[in-house]
């Protein structure tokens, strides 16, 4: 993970990769919507997407997954109806009952969906079929949601039933989900170094592992190119600062309870190892008070684990008690507990494993400073769960050649991977990292595709039109990509092959959210002849400087203007621009315009277009920025950023506050000589090479840019 930056990892991103997908989902499903949750999915999707986000995108109302559907979804005559499940039987015999319970003809008149959460299981599919209901939905989904963000630096797995599952139940899928949520962050954040396992499921989770990496290495490319770091935005903090206050309300209530600080109390006692070897009067007492079940069973398996097991007759005790308490069904309880190794007997030579992790790994703490805490003792009146311990250990250099000492005293077996990239994997990881940083790819696992045209629409604007759009829209984001792009201000405008309309960005959407299909149209009057499928409009300002152009050079068709950083800063600073590097020959000879405020009237447009004329096809905008123009897009932005490259080496070389030294300028020989150069590797298609190759980055990241590619 060194290759990134090293100011924190930002888990943000994940909760927006979460909502992208749910909202991909929801775009799958037609009309006015209705989604009805497995109850224990609310809560995490509390964290990932609001409401209002949801209404925006057809939802009318939430209801929680029933046996039934309610009237008013018939009655208001709701189109789809979508199901959000994870993969289990109860489920899906909810939704059976639920589906039985509409008529055939209004079933007719609904789309139902299925979403699972986190993905399908064979199963529910064979449940489905038996009931012979699959054929009713019209969509069956997975959403891959297997870390939830709870907040900026903190990551949930949401599988209460895990544990469950896997030691009384002997069912191990779930350690799929666990292994595929561990690759994931391995791909996001960069490769594990050290791998280190403890127990029987350890093991099976790296098989897991091992499988699903060579699954989908081919893949792992892809996903390291989209790497890019988010910051948090200040809304975002906001509702973090309440979720923190609300949690800290509901603490503050639990603890404040006397029945609550008397068990505790009961367990400290214990997990300092005080009188474990005998029965315990203030369990006793419990159960003879019937007090929640497990309450009691919590406090006799925490007894049992610092003891390193009970003796036998303490077991039988503590079992004929239970039983003739709480009930016969409770034998159950204690194979299972059994089972699961929290409950077993204690050997005739105890190991005092326990012993000795609590003194070795610092276990409790006695002394805890609760006015400036940093331990994460403080979290449990003094107790320091072992597996942060472990983590705290492994991760420290000291403490990995005592690694194996302590791993004796803990069940299960254990082992020590140290992972290694082949070197063609370290070439293509290099490759990936240098394009990340060069481009900004953004990691997104489903990215905006740039093509959005339907055939109808096609059809409507025509081939050339639609290739024009699509080419625009792929500068757009490579504009975004390459950092020129300053909010939602600049515009590149392309001419509509064979018309005098020109297509320009839609004055509101970011760079990076425009579309083919969402750019605006108009003449050179100013007159919408598209607006395009925002519901923008397009800036005056951009339409008064580039219809400027586009009406007095009809060799330029495509236009690019930008205010970066660098182009800023030459442009506040520099009177006349030499060619003082080989990029300088690509943008020569350079035209300069005075800065007369912000263009909105069209009476500027005549001095503008006296001082951009051809030849060039580069505009020094003086106190405002830079501006390209190209037969074609290709050409303007591939200019544009040959122009971004001349600015940058000037703020390097510092010549942005004094002259070019004579000797450093670029003679008439040696810029002939580069141009022609240039010219028999290009081909009279300037720029078409190099644009090629980025919109085939696009296209490899998923964003579909319908770039004609030959």
């Amino acid at each position: 993970m060194g290759d990134y930056p090293t100011d924190g990892i930002k888990l943000t991103f994940i909760k927006d990769m979460a909502k992208g997908d749910l909202l991909d989902h929801l775009k799958l499903c037609d009309g006015t919507k209705a989604i009805f949750w497995d109850p224990k999915l609310k809560g995490p999707f509390n964290l990932i997407i609001d409401w209002a986000v949801l209404k925006q995108h057809g939802v009318k109302k939430m209801f929680e997954l029933q046996d039934f559907i309610p009237p008013e979804v018939i009655e208001n005559k709701w189109q789809s109806v979508i199901m959000l499940i994870r993969p289990n039987l109860p489920m899906i015999d909810m939704i059976h009952k639920a589906i039985r319970s509409v008529s055939v003809a209004q079933r007719e008149k609904i789309d139902f969906h299925i979403i699972f959460v986190s993905r399908k299981s064979t199963m529910c599919t064979q449940r489905l079929e038996k009931y012979n209901i699959i054929g009713e939905f019209k969509n069956i989904l997975e959403l891959e949601l297997d870390l939830i963000p709870f907040d900026h630096d903190l990551l949930t797995l949401e599988y209460p039933l895990g544990f469950k599952e896997m030691c009384t139940e002997l069912d191990d899928s779930c350690l799929y989900q666990v292994s595929r949520s561990l690759m994931s962050l391995q791909s996001y954040f960069g490769f594990f170094p050290n791998i280190i396992g403890i127990g029987p499921s350890a093991a099976k989770a790296k098989q897991i592992s091992a499988a699903y990496n060579e699954k989908n290495d081919a893949k792992s490319l892809q996903q390291l190119k989209q790497f890019v770091s988010k910051l948090p935005h200040m809304q975002a903090e906001r509702k973090s600062l309440e979720i923190q206050t609300a949690i800290a309300g509901l603490v503050k209530n639990k603890i404040d309870n006397r029945a609550f600080r008397h068990t505790l109390g009961i367990e400290q006692v214990l997990r300092e190892g005080i009188e474990v070897d005998r029965i315990n009067e203030d369990i006793e007492e419990m159960i003879y008070k019937q007090e929640p079940i497990k309450k009691v069973l919590r406090l006799l398996c925490i007894q049992c684990i610092a003891a390193d097991g009970l003796k036998p007759k303490v077991i039988e005790f503590y079992k004929r008690e239970i039983i003739q308490s709480y009930g016969y069904h409770h034998l159950i309880t204690f194979d299972r507990l059994e089972k699961c190794g929290l409950l077993y007997t204690q050997e005739k030579t105890p190991k005092k494993s326990y012993p000795i992790l609590r003194s070795t790994l610092n276990l409790t703490v006695n002394n805890v400073n609760e006015r400036e805490p940093n331990d994460i003792a403080y979290v449990h009146s003094g107790y320091a769960p072992l597996t942060v311990r472990l983590v705290n250990w492994m991760t420290q250099r000291s403490g990995l050649k005592y690694l194996a000492d302590m791993v004796k005293h803990l069940p299960g077996p254990a082992f020590n991977d140290h992972q290694k990239l082949s070197t063609t994997q370290e070439i293509n990881r290099e490759l990936c990292v240098q394009q990340i940083m060069s481009l900004r790819l953004p990691w997104t696992r489903n990215p905006l595709k740039i093509n959005d045209i339907t055939s109808s629409m096609k059809k409507c604007m025509g081939v050339q039109e639609s290739e024009a759009r699509c080419k625009l829209a792929t500068a757009y984001r490579l504009t975004h990509f390459s950092g020129w792009d300053e909010l939602i201000y600049g515009h590149l405008t392309l001419r509509v092959p064979g018309t005098q309309h020109i297509l320009i960005n839609p004055f509101g959407m970011h760079y990076n959210e425009i579309t083919a299909s969402s750019l605006v149209k108009i003449d050179l009057a100013g007159n919408v002849i598209d607006k395009g499928t925002s519901d923008f409009s397009f800036q005056r300002t951009g339409y008064v400087i580039h219809s400027a152009i586009h009406e007095n050079r009809p060799d330029l068709n495509a236009l690019m203007h930008i205010h970066s950083r660098a182009g800023v800063g030459v442009a506040c600073s520099v009177d006349t621009l030499v060619p003082m590097c080989q990029h300088s020959v690509f943008i020569e000879p350079v035209s300069y315009h005075p800065f007369r405020g912000i263009v909105t009237e069209e009476s500027e447009k005549v001095e503008l277009a006296e001082n951009f004329v051809a030849p060039s096809k580069c505009l020094l905008m003086k106190n405002h920025g830079l501006l390209t123009g190209g037969a074609t897009i290709e050409e303007a932005f591939i200019r544009m950023y040959m122009f971004q490259i001349v600015c940058q080496a000037y703020v390097d070389a510092g010549y942005t506050h004094r002259p070019v030294p004579s000797e450093k300028i670029l003679s008439e020989d040696v810029i002939k000589q580069s141009v022609e150069a240039a010219a028999s590797q290009d081909g009279k298609h300037f720029g078409m090479l190099d644009f090629r190759a980025l919109a085939r980055q696009l296209d490899s990241a998923g964003y579909e840019t319908g770039y004609p590619h030959p």
